[in-house]
């Protein structure tokens, strides 16, 4: 997930920089992020609702599950962890484009990768603490507490990152203003 959102965020910035279509883009993400914002708080209030949410459909998440089970190889974990990611970018991606916007119109390219190496090594820390909680020994401590109070975990995100992604929606629109 670090290494496909980092080629992602480096490849759009630089594209961005060079195109000196940031201006634009950076509007474009503020209506975006404005937009991803009011599904997300749609999504607490009404999970589901309307016919999609802002998540992975639940038809494909059998089939991505199966998937998983059958790699064996660290190379093979590593061409699934980026294919997924690449599908869950959209879903998880709206501070991201945010951020990228952001420092494609302030910027220089060494700042900004080394500010992109620092979101997604801050993105991707609860998912290392996770693997080495599974990988010595608290695997059920880990399940218990995912487990039980997932839905109501995955509610308060929602709605926790709506309010966040809608905020800073607003945000980048009036200072384009």
């Amino acid at each position: 997930m670090f290494i496909t959102y980092f080629l992602v965020g480096v490849g759009l910035f630089t594209f961005l920089h060079v195109s000196g279509i940031s201006h634009l883009f950076y509007l474009f993400i503020g209506i975006l992020a404005i937009v991803i914002g009011v599904l997300n708080i749609k999504d607490f209030l009404w999970p589901g609702g309307g016919g999609f949410a802002i998540e992975i459909p639940q038809r494909w998440r059998p089939s991505v599950e199966k998937l998983v089970r059958k790699i064996t190889s660290p190379v093979g974990a590593f061409l699934i962890g980026f294919v997924i990611a690449l599908f869950e970018l959209p879903c998880t991606g709206g501070p991201y484009l945010v951020i990228l916007g952001l420092l494609a119109e302030t910027a220089t390219r060494p700042l900004a990768v080394l500010m992109l190496l620092y979101y997604n090594l801050i993105f991707v820390l609860p998912l290392i603490i996770i693997t080495f909680l599974f990988y010595f020994g608290h695997s059920r401590g880990v399940k218990r507490v995912f487990g039980n109070q997932r839905k109501d975990v995955k509610r308060l995100l929602h709605l926790l990152s709506g309010i966040l992604i809608l905020v800073l929606g607003v945000v980048v629109i009036l200072c384009l203003i």
